[in-house]
């Protein structure tokens, strides 16, 4: 019992960052799929107001990876957790497709029956193609690691920085490393680097909780400040200045520096209270499952554009208690349908022994192959 309560505060915090980041990425989806940030008036209440959170939530994708470079750094690849992360996708896009279909949001058809089973080769949810492909990856990442001490992991780090996301946030013009503005699995190997740095070094900058708040705070502030003169400047001027799109992608500078602080911070915080621990760790699983419900086609089509209209709120304090109201009742909604999918479709023994199965599968090829591997080098030494 011990050892389980121990694991609730030393793991909590971590936890809380997926939820705090979930809810982060639903505040981003709630001003950027309405189509509030394209139509809001530069100047206006409503245009501090969305372009404010909108630059506080911007790091919450790239602490996603952090947090998986920083726990998958150390430990060893299972094809099981990538099938139950791509079963979960596929559940979701298929149901969520005959839902649609069957209240006549959609109409049936061969071509969208076969999209619905394919949504990662689809990109149907960009980010879970980019996240299994990452898994993928993640055990020769690891290899490369593992060969770096502190001095050579930070020069790797250092050189990933400068070119993916220093250079690209001076020269943005042409996107001539194909980053997509952090879109790219490029750039997602990157975080995967940077967070498993973090694992291994502990690097004195992060050590402190108040210095990581002021550094995420000060790099948000920074990206609201520009991003304010350069909207009042087209605004006056009617010229358009494409520097202001390269401020709210994931590979910017600030935008890195406000997502490894914040993840900083929380490395840092310790939750002592046993109830708010067990509340965090029953919440934190369900976390992918809000993503992958509330930013589907369908749902962005249906909810965020038909029915939300926040562009239509004059006055600035309705507008913020619509947009509370709205993220935290998306955020808890989605939680209760993942928590009742969780139920029925994964945690289950036989969905347990297909996991495991997988591993075990993997392990026997794997160790097949390294002794044959060894065998060969005997036989040709």
């Amino acid at each position: 019992m011990k050892e389980k309560q121990t694991g609730i505060k030393r793991d909590a915090n971590f936890e809380l960052l997926r939820i705090v980041a979930m809810i982060m990425i639903v505040s981003l989806h709630y001003w950027g799929k309405s189509n509030y940030l394209d139509n809001v008036t530069v100047g206006t209440p409503g245009f501090y107001l969305a372009w404010f959170i909108e630059s506080c939530c911007i790091p919450a994708v790239n602490c996603y990876v952090l947090l998986t470079g920083y726990f998958m750094c150390e430990k060893k690849f299972k094809p099981g957790r990538v099938i139950r992360i791509w079963l979960q996708v596929l559940e979701y896009s298929v149901i969520i497709y005959f839902v649609c279909c069957g209240f006549g949001l959609d109409s049936f058809s061969g071509p969208g029956l076969l999209k619905s089973f394919l949504p990662v080769t689809n990109e149907t949810y960009w980010f879970a193609t980019k996240y299994l492909l990452l898994l993928f990856v993640s055990p020769f990442l690891n290899l490369l690691l593992e060969k770096c001490n502190r001095v050579r992991l930070t020069v790797l780090c250092v050189c990933l920085f400068t070119l993916f996301s220093l250079l690209p946030s001076v020269f943005y013009l042409k996107d001539w490393l194909d980053i997509s503005g952090g879109y790219s699995l490029l750039w997602f190997v990157c975080l995967y680097v940077f967070g498993a740095a973090v694992r291994k070094t502990d690097y004195s900058y992060l050590r402190s909780k108040g210095k990581c708040l002021g550094g995420y705070f000060a790099s948000v502030f920074l990206i609201f400040a520009v991003k304010t003169i350069l909207g009042l400047v087209v605004y006056r001027t009617g010229e358009d200045i494409s520097y202001a799109r390269v401020l709210y992608q994931y590979n910017f500078v600030l935008t890195l520096s406000a997502a490894v602080f914040l993840f900083g911070f929380f490395k840092n915080l310790k939750i002592h209270s046993k109830a708010a621990g067990r509340i965090v760790m029953f919440l934190s699983p369900a976390t992918f499952g809000v993503y992958l419900l509330h930013l589907n086609v369908y749902s962005t089509k249906w909810f965020f554009r038909s029915i939300l209209h926040p562009e239509k709120i004059s006055n600035v304090w309705l507008l913020f208690v619509q947009y509370l109201v709205v993220v935290l009742a998306v955020y808890l909604l989605c939680t209760m349908v993942e928590k009742i999918r969780l139920i029925l479709l994964e945690n289950n023994p036989l969905m347990r022994k297909v996991f495991e199965g997988a591993d075990r599968l993997y392990e026997k090829i794997l160790k097949k192959m390294l002794s044959r591997e060894e065998a060969d080098g005997k036989d040709a030494s």
